[in-house]
Protein backbone atom coordinates (compact mmCIF):
# COMPACT_ATOMS: atom_id res chain seq x y z
CA UNK A 1 0.00 0.00 0.00
CA UNK A 2 1.30 3.48 -0.85
CA UNK A 3 0.07 6.97 -0.07
CA UNK A 4 1.22 9.86 -2.24
CA UNK A 5 2.37 12.63 0.06
CA UNK A 6 2.40 15.29 -2.66
CA UNK A 7 0.92 15.00 -6.17
CA UNK A 8 3.73 17.10 -7.68
CA UNK A 9 6.74 15.13 -6.47
CA UNK A 10 7.24 11.38 -6.47
CA UNK A 11 7.79 10.80 -2.77
CA UNK A 12 5.61 8.20 -1.14
CA UNK A 13 4.81 7.10 2.36
CA UNK A 14 4.54 3.32 2.21
CA UNK A 15 3.19 0.56 4.41
CA UNK A 16 5.36 -2.41 3.57
CA UNK A 17 6.03 -5.28 5.98
CA UNK A 18 9.08 -6.35 3.97
CA UNK A 19 10.83 -2.97 4.05
CA UNK A 20 12.58 -2.48 7.37
CA UNK A 21 15.80 -1.10 8.78
CA UNK A 22 17.52 -4.49 9.06
CA UNK A 23 16.67 -5.28 5.43
CA UNK A 24 18.03 -1.94 4.19
CA UNK A 25 21.29 -2.53 6.06
CA UNK A 26 21.56 -6.09 4.71
CA UNK A 27 20.85 -4.98 1.14
CA UNK A 28 22.87 -1.78 0.89
CA UNK A 29 25.37 -2.00 3.76
CA UNK A 30 25.48 0.06 6.96
CA UNK A 31 28.12 2.37 5.48
CA UNK A 32 25.64 3.44 2.77
CA UNK A 33 23.05 4.68 5.26
CA UNK A 34 23.01 8.33 6.32
CA UNK A 35 21.55 9.44 9.65
CA UNK A 36 20.08 12.73 10.81
CA UNK A 37 18.57 13.53 14.19
CA UNK A 38 16.52 16.34 15.64
CA UNK A 39 17.83 17.88 18.85
CA UNK A 40 14.59 18.01 20.76
CA UNK A 41 14.26 16.08 24.02
CA UNK A 42 10.46 16.31 23.91
CA UNK A 43 10.12 15.05 20.33
CA UNK A 44 13.26 13.11 19.35
CA UNK A 45 13.29 12.13 15.69
CA UNK A 46 15.93 10.15 13.81
CA UNK A 47 15.97 9.71 10.04
CA UNK A 48 17.88 6.88 8.37
CA UNK A 49 18.24 7.34 4.61
CA UNK A 50 19.70 5.33 1.79
CA UNK A 51 20.32 8.07 -0.79
CA UNK A 52 22.00 7.39 -4.14
CA UNK A 53 21.33 9.78 -7.00
CA UNK A 54 19.24 8.46 -9.90
CA UNK A 55 18.12 5.35 -8.01
CA UNK A 56 15.08 4.51 -5.91
CA UNK A 57 15.80 5.64 -2.35
CA UNK A 58 14.41 4.79 1.04
CA UNK A 59 14.09 6.65 4.32
CA UNK A 60 12.89 5.48 7.72
CA UNK A 61 11.70 8.08 10.20
CA UNK A 62 11.93 6.95 13.84
CA UNK A 63 9.90 8.89 16.40
CA UNK A 64 7.81 8.35 19.52
CA UNK A 65 4.86 7.77 17.17
CA UNK A 66 6.56 4.79 15.55
CA UNK A 67 8.33 4.25 12.24
CA UNK A 68 7.34 6.01 9.02
CA UNK A 69 8.62 4.48 5.76
CA UNK A 70 9.38 6.67 2.74
CA UNK A 71 10.06 5.77 -0.90
CA UNK A 72 11.56 8.30 -3.33
CA UNK A 73 11.03 7.49 -7.03
CA UNK A 74 14.14 6.96 -9.16
CA UNK A 75 13.72 9.82 -11.63
CA UNK A 76 13.19 12.35 -8.84
CA UNK A 77 16.54 11.61 -7.16
CA UNK A 78 18.64 14.52 -8.38
CA UNK A 79 20.75 15.37 -5.31
CA UNK A 80 21.09 14.00 -1.79
CA UNK A 81 20.42 17.34 -0.12
CA UNK A 82 17.37 17.98 -2.28
CA UNK A 83 15.92 14.56 -1.50
CA UNK A 84 16.38 14.96 2.24
CA UNK A 85 14.97 18.49 2.13
CA UNK A 86 11.89 17.33 0.22
CA UNK A 87 11.28 14.40 2.58
CA UNK A 88 11.42 16.72 5.59
CA UNK A 89 9.15 19.22 3.85
CA UNK A 90 6.53 16.63 2.96
CA UNK A 91 6.55 15.30 6.55
CA UNK A 92 6.33 18.87 7.85
CA UNK A 93 9.57 18.56 9.81
CA UNK A 94 11.85 21.59 10.35
CA UNK A 95 15.00 20.99 8.30
CA UNK A 96 17.04 23.51 10.30
CA UNK A 97 16.79 21.41 13.47
CA UNK A 98 18.28 18.27 11.92
CA UNK A 99 21.95 17.42 12.36
CA UNK A 100 23.88 14.70 10.59
CA UNK A 101 25.04 11.93 12.90
CA UNK A 102 28.86 11.88 13.17
CA UNK A 103 30.68 8.75 12.04
CA UNK A 104 31.85 8.00 15.58
CA UNK A 105 28.23 7.60 16.73
CA UNK A 106 26.92 5.58 13.78
CA UNK A 107 27.47 2.16 15.37
CA UNK A 108 25.54 3.15 18.48
CA UNK A 109 22.71 4.65 16.40
CA UNK A 110 22.40 1.49 14.29
CA UNK A 111 22.29 -0.71 17.40
CA UNK A 112 19.61 1.40 19.09
CA UNK A 113 17.47 1.76 15.96
CA UNK A 114 17.51 -2.00 15.35
CA UNK A 115 16.33 -2.55 18.94
CA UNK A 116 13.63 0.08 18.46
CA UNK A 117 12.42 -1.59 15.26
CA UNK A 118 12.24 -5.00 16.95
CA UNK A 119 10.20 -3.55 19.82
CA UNK A 120 7.95 -1.62 17.42
CA UNK A 121 7.49 -4.45 14.92
CA UNK A 122 8.26 -7.87 16.40
CA UNK A 123 9.48 -10.45 13.90
CA UNK A 124 9.51 -13.48 16.19
CA UNK A 125 6.31 -15.13 17.44
CA UNK A 126 5.27 -18.20 19.40
CA UNK A 127 1.79 -19.69 19.08
CA UNK A 128 0.34 -22.56 21.08
CA UNK A 129 -1.46 -25.52 19.49
CA UNK A 130 -3.82 -27.51 21.71
CA UNK A 131 -5.95 -30.41 20.40
CA UNK A 132 -9.38 -31.23 21.82
CA UNK A 133 -11.19 -34.52 21.24
CA UNK A 134 -14.91 -35.28 21.19
CA UNK A 135 -16.48 -35.35 24.64
CA UNK A 136 -13.65 -33.52 26.40
CA UNK A 137 -14.75 -30.65 28.65
CA UNK A 138 -11.81 -30.11 31.00
CA UNK A 139 -8.48 -28.38 30.45
CA UNK A 140 -6.52 -31.28 31.94
CA UNK A 141 -8.00 -33.55 29.27
CA UNK A 142 -6.89 -31.15 26.51
CA UNK A 143 -3.28 -31.14 27.69
CA UNK A 144 -3.18 -34.93 27.91
CA UNK A 145 -4.01 -35.51 24.23
CA UNK A 146 -1.60 -37.20 21.84
CA UNK A 147 -1.01 -36.61 18.15
CA UNK A 148 -3.69 -37.60 15.63
CA UNK A 149 -3.55 -38.00 11.85
CA UNK A 150 -5.77 -34.95 11.32
CA UNK A 151 -3.63 -32.77 13.60
CA UNK A 152 -0.43 -34.01 11.96
CA UNK A 153 -1.87 -33.12 8.56
CA UNK A 154 -2.77 -29.62 9.78
CA UNK A 155 0.71 -29.08 11.22
CA UNK A 156 2.29 -29.94 7.87
CA UNK A 157 0.17 -27.17 6.35
CA UNK A 158 1.30 -24.38 8.69
CA UNK A 159 4.98 -25.25 9.09
CA UNK A 160 7.73 -27.80 9.00
CA UNK A 161 8.69 -30.26 11.71
CA UNK A 162 12.16 -29.51 13.05
CA UNK A 163 14.52 -31.26 15.46
CA UNK A 164 14.97 -29.05 18.50
CA UNK A 165 18.43 -30.23 19.53
CA UNK A 166 21.01 -27.68 18.31
CA UNK A 167 18.27 -25.73 16.50
CA UNK A 168 20.05 -22.51 15.35
CA UNK A 169 17.06 -20.22 14.74
CA UNK A 170 14.29 -18.73 16.86
CA UNK A 171 13.37 -21.29 19.52
CA UNK A 172 10.36 -19.64 21.18
CA UNK A 173 11.51 -20.55 24.68
CA UNK A 174 11.93 -24.25 23.87
CA UNK A 175 14.99 -26.20 24.99
CA UNK A 176 17.48 -26.80 22.16
CA UNK A 177 20.20 -28.52 24.19
CA UNK A 178 18.83 -31.56 25.97
CA UNK A 179 15.30 -32.12 24.57
CA UNK A 180 13.64 -31.19 27.86
CA UNK A 181 10.70 -29.70 25.93
CA UNK A 182 10.54 -32.51 23.39
CA UNK A 183 12.56 -33.76 20.44
CA UNK A 184 10.58 -31.96 17.74
CA UNK A 185 8.49 -28.87 17.15
CA UNK A 186 6.89 -27.02 14.23
CA UNK A 187 8.48 -23.87 12.80
CA UNK A 188 7.92 -21.58 9.83
CA UNK A 189 8.91 -18.27 8.29
CA UNK A 190 6.30 -15.91 6.90
CA UNK A 191 7.03 -12.50 5.37
CA UNK A 192 10.33 -12.06 7.17
CA UNK A 193 8.78 -13.26 10.46
CA UNK A 194 9.76 -16.37 12.41
CA UNK A 195 7.08 -18.47 14.10
CA UNK A 196 7.64 -21.29 16.55
CA UNK A 197 4.58 -23.35 17.42
CA UNK A 198 4.23 -24.82 20.90
CA UNK A 199 2.55 -28.10 19.95
CA UNK A 200 1.20 -29.75 23.08
CA UNK A 201 1.38 -33.41 21.85
CA UNK A 202 5.01 -32.92 20.77
CA UNK A 203 6.01 -31.95 24.31
CA UNK A 204 6.87 -34.53 26.99
CA UNK A 205 3.88 -36.28 28.58
CA UNK A 206 4.01 -37.04 32.30
CA UNK A 207 1.54 -39.81 33.29
CA UNK A 208 1.92 -38.85 36.94
CA UNK A 209 0.93 -35.22 36.41
CA UNK A 210 -2.79 -34.74 35.77
CA UNK A 211 -2.39 -31.08 34.79
CA UNK A 212 0.60 -31.68 32.47
CA UNK A 213 2.36 -28.64 33.91
CA UNK A 214 5.32 -28.79 31.51
CA UNK A 215 3.02 -28.51 28.50
CA UNK A 216 0.85 -25.82 30.03
CA UNK A 217 3.90 -23.84 31.12
CA UNK A 218 4.52 -22.97 27.48
CA UNK A 219 1.04 -22.91 25.92
CA UNK A 220 -0.45 -21.14 28.93
CA UNK A 221 1.92 -18.21 28.34
CA UNK A 222 1.13 -17.85 24.63
CA UNK A 223 -1.03 -14.86 23.75
CA UNK A 224 -2.47 -16.73 20.77
CA UNK A 225 -3.71 -20.28 21.20
CA UNK A 226 -4.70 -22.38 18.20
CA UNK A 227 -7.26 -24.96 19.32
CA UNK A 228 -7.48 -27.94 16.99
CA UNK A 229 -10.89 -29.58 17.25
CA UNK A 230 -11.00 -33.25 16.38
CA UNK A 231 -14.18 -34.58 14.77
CA UNK A 232 -17.16 -34.00 17.07
CA UNK A 233 -15.26 -31.80 19.54
CA UNK A 234 -16.53 -28.46 20.81
CA UNK A 235 -14.66 -25.66 22.58
CA UNK A 236 -15.56 -23.06 25.20
CA UNK A 237 -12.76 -20.52 25.81
CA UNK A 238 -13.95 -20.09 29.40
CA UNK A 239 -12.60 -23.56 30.18
CA UNK A 240 -9.00 -22.46 29.58
CA UNK A 241 -7.49 -20.97 32.74
CA UNK A 242 -4.72 -18.61 31.68
CA UNK A 243 -3.99 -14.94 32.22
CA UNK A 244 -2.01 -14.75 28.99
CA UNK A 245 -4.17 -16.53 26.37
CA UNK A 246 -6.05 -13.64 24.79
CA UNK A 247 -6.97 -14.88 21.30
CA UNK A 248 -8.29 -18.33 20.45
CA UNK A 249 -8.35 -19.71 16.89
CA UNK A 250 -10.51 -22.82 16.77
CA UNK A 251 -9.63 -24.95 13.72
CA UNK A 252 -11.65 -27.99 12.66
CA UNK A 253 -11.39 -30.18 9.61
CA UNK A 254 -14.55 -30.02 7.52
CA UNK A 255 -15.09 -33.73 6.97
CA UNK A 256 -18.02 -33.36 4.55
CA UNK A 257 -16.43 -30.52 2.59
CA UNK A 258 -13.13 -32.37 2.36
CA UNK A 259 -14.83 -35.43 0.87
CA UNK A 260 -16.80 -33.37 -1.65
CA UNK A 261 -13.74 -31.44 -2.83
CA UNK A 262 -11.38 -34.40 -2.52
CA UNK A 263 -9.08 -32.04 -0.65
CA UNK A 264 -8.70 -31.07 2.99
CA UNK A 265 -10.56 -27.92 4.01
CA UNK A 266 -10.98 -26.37 7.45
CA UNK A 267 -13.45 -24.28 9.39
CA UNK A 268 -12.13 -21.40 11.50
CA UNK A 269 -13.67 -19.62 14.48
CA UNK A 270 -12.01 -16.79 16.41
CA UNK A 271 -12.69 -15.86 20.03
Amino acid sequence: NTTLLNPITDIYQIDNEVLNFQRIIDQFGADKISFWFQEDEQKPIIIACHIVCNQPNYALVFSIKGITKILVAEYYSNSKNEILSTILDRLQLPEAKFIKVPKAARKLFIHELLNFEIAEHPTKYKFGILPIKAGQTEENQFYSNSMSEDLDEFLSLIGGRIALKNWPHFRGGLDVKSNETGEFSVYTKYRNNEIMFHVSPLMPFNPECEQQIERKRHLGNDIILIVFLEEGAIFDPAIVRSQFNHSFFAIQKDQIGSKKLNNTVYRLQVA
